[in-house]
Formats: structure tokens, C-alpha cells, sequence
């Protein structure tokens, strides 16, 4: 529960600031003290029968809460969510005396919402703002519209320009103001709370380390660099950079600009390994697999020392030839010989010519070898006995 006192003037019919912020969300009630004046006198609360404070949401419609009156002050206990919105809350107070109301009081506060540290990409200062503020208005309705007015060199020269935190017309300023004496610059806005102009920091965080690359000799610093950035060597050959000597990959923090000076931190480069082992490759084997099947190589071995099994289909069987017969191999070859058959007959007939006697016959257990002869014209048979 958090408390606010608030003191209002029925005679100013004007939005009477109250200079309270409260928080948005995640805090239970929130109580209103209300001291209510006419002129300089404070009212008799006891007169009234009723008392009102009413809200107006950023969707247009009205919330009211009626409150408890003591004979002190009006005691009105609310929730965030009366208001639910972050930014500048419109309110009044309702008093009614017999049933009847008298003119409203009107009054504002703040509601503001913590935003935490998250980190907000962005390539400068302005574009981090922008973005920063599109989160916030699109996570809370209304949220007051503020921008980046312009830079001032000085805060004085700020505060000069402008006192009170309003423009030439009177209004108060929607927006903020960098102020470049600072490194990096920071972002000013006007409290309705402090009246005066307070100090948000800065946008972007502290820069980086950079790492510069360079290949050739570099007695001097680079342009942009600053003391703690890096320097890397990318050339093939050693350089002089600074009052170093470099290697390539060697990688260097700067510890002086004036003199440039570096201390070596190491390389990017690690050590030359062994060398490795020559690689072997072995057919261990092949295996005839069912025609269609797919072909398949396997290493049995090691990545170094390959041993391959060929797993090969068979071919398909061949188309049928053209022609046609009925003579069997058991036919024309008996014993198996797969010899030509035409061939064989050739020489065949060819010996039987050459052969005196190229016939047998037996006698008993004598075999004789015979054939015929023409003497003087007469044809004779001769026969021999075969030893």
C-alpha cells in the first residue's frame, strides 16, 4: 500500500498538478489523501453525503471509486488498474452535498513504469531512443510522446533556454534535449516532479574493443584506434608494427598511442600438428550378388586403412538368339568335350583319308586294324594286327 497526499483548491477549476508519480503495476493499493480548500480554508468534510474520484481510461470510458470521508480529510483507495495506462492520468474529485454535485476538481498525477536494462541494438544514440520508445508505447497505452528535440553543448545552455521546462506557446515541452559535453552525450528531460531538468544518462553504452588487421609494416597507430583495442597481423611475412614484431595471426593490445607501443597477447594460430600417416587402401574381397540388386562397397578397415568388400550383381541373362533346332549338347556332344563339331568332323575325316587302315575289328581277344586297297585295279582289303 502506498500513500499520497494530495492538497486541491475547489476555486481552481483549472487541472491542478499534483506532482505525485505512481506506479503502474504490481503494487496492490494505492490510497489518496485528499485536503480539499476553498480559497484558504479548508472544508467541513462532514457536510458532504459523498465523495468521488473519478478516472478517465485511454479508451475513453470513466472509472470512479467513491471514497470514505472523515472529518480530516477524504480517504480514496484505488488500484493501477483504475488508470491502466502510463503517462500523464487526468482526474476529478466528485463532491455531492444532498444528493447534489457540485462543480468537478480536477487534478492530474503521473503513472510511470520501471523499464529494465535490457539492451537495445541500435546503430547510434538516436536510433536507440527511437527504438526504446516504440517499446514503451506500444506496451502501455497513451504513453506520453516524447523525442529527441535537438543537443545542447551545456546544461546551462539548456536550462538558459529553456527555465521552466515549456515552449514559446506555454506547453510543456514533449521531449528531451542530448547534452554533447558529455561522453557519450546524455539525454535530458523536465521533471514535474524536481522542476527542473534531470539527467537520464545515456543512451548508448561504452564502445567496444575493436580489433584492427593489418599486413604491412605500421610504425604509427591506427586513425580510430584508442589504447586496449586490438591489432591482429594477417600477412604471410613478419611485420613491424609498433615496437612489436609480428608473425601472422600474432595479436597485439595497444598500451600506448604516443608512443606506439603494444604488448603481444598471443595467436590466433595454434601449434603445427604431426604429421599424419600415409593412407592404405585393400580389396579384401568380392561378392556376386542377385541380378538387380544394388551395388555396395564396404570399408571393413579404418578411415586410414581401408579395406573395400565389392558386393556386385550378377548380369542379366542374355536375349534368346535367332534360328531354331532340336539337336541337345547330350545330342552332339555326349562326353562334354565343348569342342567345335564341325571342326572335329573335318579332322576326322581328313585322318580316316590319310589312314591305310583307319578300321578295327576283333577276334577273340586280338585286335586287327583293316582297310582297302587297289592293286592293279583290283580292289583288295589289307589288315594288320594292332600291337
Amino acid at each position: 500500500m502506498i500513500d499520497y497526499p494530495i492538497t486541491l483548491n475547489l476555486q481552481n477549476t483549472h487541472e491542478q498538478n499534483t506532482h505525485i508519480e505512481a506506479p503502474m503495476a504490481n503494487v496492490g493499493s494505492i490510497r489518496f489523501f485528499l485536503y480539499v480548500y476553498n480559497n484558504a480554508d479548508e472544508i467541513d468534510y462532514m457536510s458532504y453525503d459523498l465523495a468521488r474520484v473519478v478516472f478517465q481510461k485511454n479508451n475513453g470510458n470513466r472509472t470512479q471509486n467513491d471514497c470514505f470521508i472523515t472529518s480530516t480529510h477524504i480517504l480514496c483507495e484505488v488500484k493501477s488498474t483504475d488508470y491502466d495506462y502510463a503517462g500523464r492520468v487526468n482526474a476529478e474529485l466528485w463532491l455531492y452535498k444532498d444528493d447534489v454535485k457540485a462543480a468537478p476538481i480536477p487534478f492530474r498525477f503521473m503513472a510511470v513504469a520501471s523499464v529494465g536494462a535490457n539492451l537495445i541494438p541500435s546503430e547510434n544514440q538516436m536510433d536507440a531512443f527511437d527504438t526504446l520508445l516504440t517499446g514503451l508505447q506500444s506496451k502501455y497505452d497513451n504513453f506520453p510522446f516524447l523525442n529527441s528535440l535537438g543537443t545542447y553543448p551545456m546544461v546551462d545552455a539548456l536550462t538558459a533556454a529553456y527555465p521552466d521546462g515549456l515552449d514559446e506557446f506555454g506547453r510543456r515541452l514533449q521531449g528531451g534535449f542530448f547534452v554533447t559535453s558529455f561522453d557519450p552525450p546524455h539525454f535530458f528531460t523536465w521533471s514535474t516532479i524536481t522542476e527542473r531538468w534531470e539527467d537520464m544518462g545515456s543512451i548508448s553504452g561504452a564502445k567496444g574493443t575493436i580489433i584492427f588487421n593489418v599486413n604491412a609494416n605500421t610504425p604509427t597507430a591506427p586513425v580510430e584506434a584508442r589504447v586496449n583495442d586490438w591489432l591482429m597481423s594477417l600477412s604471410d611475412s613478419e611485420i613491424i608494427v609498433g615496437n612489436l614484431t609480428m608473425a601472422r595471426g600474432d595479436v597485439a593490445k595497444i598500451t600506448s598511442l604516443d608512443p606506439f607501443e603494444l604488448e603481444l597477447i598471443g595467436n590466433v594460430r595454434g601449434e603445427k600438428g604431426d604429421t599424419g600417416s600415409a593412407a592404405t587402401i585393400e580389396v579384401l574381397r568380392t561378392e556376386t550378388l542377385a541380378a538387380g540388386s544394388q551395388a555396395v562397397v564396404i570399408n571393413e578397415g579404418t578411415e586410414n586403412a581401408a579395406q573395400f568388400v565389392f558386393k556386385l550383381p550378377q548380369g542379366e541373362n542374355g536375349a534368346d538368339g535367332e534360328g531354331s533346332g532340336d539337336m541337345t549338347a547330350a545330342t552332339y556332344d555326349p562326353q562334354g568335350k565343348k569342342k567345335d563339331v564341325f571342326a572335329a568332323i573335318e579332322d576326322s575325316v581328313e585322318a580316316h583319308i590319310i589312314d591305310p587302315m583307319p578300321h578295327q575289328f576283333t577276334d577273340g581277344s586280338v585286335v586287327y586294324r583293316y582297310g582297302l586297297q587297289v592293286n592293279n585295279g583290283i580292289v583288295v582289303m589289307v589288315y594288320e594286327e594292332v600291337e
